[in-house]
């Protein structure tokens, strides 16, 4: 994992890794307990507004390193917010399209979602070379939360799903 090893040092076989990987798991597992009483409470759009710049904010802490604890809590809230957007975007997907559609819908969703990641790894790993690590965690987090701003001024903010728009009954 290239948190552990370059931002905070530790080796690829560190017992500290795994305490990492223990937070991202959790924090996908809390966002993934909380979303439907989150759901019930606000909107998709918010949701997912939100969610963009909790991302920002402990992507900093993340770049930032510093103690093994704090940046473990940055790790997970990352998570946390990351798979909240994401499963937010699936679960909205879900009831809007109609059962006839769904695979294809799904599948469409996927390929644009995990098919620009190659492109991605290309680019954090030549940033990671070119200005280091955390360098590039801290761009990646000043472009979440770009994003989150620029996301207020369009209709996402204030999207609701409407129950006649729901495929489900």
């Amino acid at each position: 994992m290239v948190l552990g090893a370059e931002v905070l040092g530790f080796a690829d076989d560190a017992p500290q890794m795994s305490l990492l990987f223990a937070c991202g798991a959790i924090g996908a597992l809390f966002a993934s307990l909380s979303l439907p009483a989150l759901r019930s409470r606000f909107k998709p759009g918010a949701i997912t507004i939100a969610g963009l710049a909790a991302s920002g904010l402990s992507l900093f802490g993340v770049a930032l390193g510093g103690h093994l604890a704090a940046v473990s809590v940055s790790y997970l809230l990352w998570q946390m917010s990351s798979t909240l957007i994401i499963v937010n975007g699936i679960t909205l997907r879900q009831q809007l399209t109609p059962d006839e559609l769904q695979g294809r819908v799904h599948a469409g969703g996927r390929m644009i979602a995990y098919g620009g990641s190659p492109f991605g790894a290309l680019l954090g790993g030549l940033a990671a070379s070119g200005i280091g690590v955390p360098y590039s965690y801290a761009a990646m987090a000043g472009l979440m939360i770009v994003l989150g701003v620029a996301a207020l001024g369009t209709p996402l903010r204030h999207y609701a799903i409407d129950k006649s728009q729901s495929s489900r009954p």
